[in-house]
């Protein structure tokens, strides 16, 4: 049996046995969240969590027909780990809206901003993996003390800042590229470097599997449209 009667095997067991096909998945991820010290590779170990996660707030069914919910609550963990990673930022707060919007509330060490934007683009491909995010309006809230400061400084002088905070490369391969109120993601490097291209599913590797067509902002997160 090669790898794609396995495949449409699979396929036809879920169509023809969902509902036993559902509970047998969930309580695979139950398994490998319970023993992931055990069953797991010592490098996969940190996907597990995030994975299960996801898992957990999406349907089999509604994944199966390429479209992967991830809420507000996911997105703002993983931002977590990028302020505690940070000297001068302190938190990154996510907020979606129906209308397409997307609100990050920043604490920085100068003061808090609100930044209100949309996703113009978000893909993945064996070409790229970025995503594009266009802001439209820019709010400083600090208050008491920082207010007086602020009240003095320009919107130049609050570009500069976000341009120092967004213009960079991470030392995971992740490169932030900010300019005329846009912000490009550039996940292609991290993509090459990560466990997703060195462990293979039926002689295609992970990060192969799955391509992302576009993100539609949605009230409480964000919805990806895939295509296996």
């Amino acid at each position: 049996m090669d790898n794609q009667q396995i495949i449409d095997l699979c396929k036809l067991f879920y169509t023809e046995k969902t509902s036993e096909s559902i509970s047998f998945i969930n309580t695979v991820a139950d398994f490998v969240l319970e023993n992931k010290d055990i069953v797991v590779n010592e490098d996969l170990r940190p996907l597990v969590a995030p994975l299960y996660n996801l898992w957990t707030i999406n349907a089999l069914p509604e994944i199966l027909n390429g479209r992967l919910f991830i809420s507000e609550a996911f997105i703002n963990s993983m931002l977590t780990q990028v302020s505690a990673n940070s000297s001068v930022l302190k938190s990154i707060d996510v907020n979606c809206y129906d209308s397409g919007n997307v609100d990050f509330m920043v604490s920085h060490q100068m003061g808090r901003f609100l930044i209100k934007g949309e996703i113009v683009e978000c893909s993945h491909n064996n070409q790229k993996s970025i995503l594009v995010f266009c802001i439209n309006n820019k709010q400083v809230l600090s208050d008491g003390s920082i207010s007086k400061i602020f009240s003095q400084l320009t919107m130049n002088v609050i570009n500069k800042a976000l341009d120092n905070m967004l213009n960079k490369s991470l030392p995971n391969g992740i490169k932030f590229i900010y300019g005329a109120d846009v912000v490009t993601v550039d996940f292609k490097d991290f993509i090459a470097r990560s466990i997703l291209k060195k462990y293979k599913l039926f002689e295609r590797c992970l990060a192969d599997w799955v391509v992302i067509e576009k993100a539609l902002v949605v009230d409480g997160g964000i919805e990806l449209r895939l295509k296996f």
